[in-house]
């Protein structure tokens, strides 16, 4: 991370825990950035340029993921 850089944390609760979402970039309009979001002990990372897509694309495949994990 380049230093003047903007992050933002969120964390929002679920029944299986408190699932935080990591937001960086996405300072002006058509700057990239990536986001990653992560529940216990699986994350998941996604670029685009598009804050509020990327991060509604990358909860959801967070949520495939846990879906379909074995446990």
């Amino acid at each position: 991370m380049k230093s003047g850089d903007v992050l933002e944390i969120l964390y929002v609760p679920t029944t299986n825990g408190m699932m935080r979402i990591s937001i960086y970039g996405f300072q002006s309009s058509g700057t990239s950035g990536y986001v990653q979001a992560s529940l216990n002990d699986i994350t998941v990372t996604e670029k685009g340029i598009n804050r509020k897509k990327t991060v509604v694309k990358c909860v959801t495949s967070l949520h495939e993921m846990i879906m379909n994990s074995p446990e």
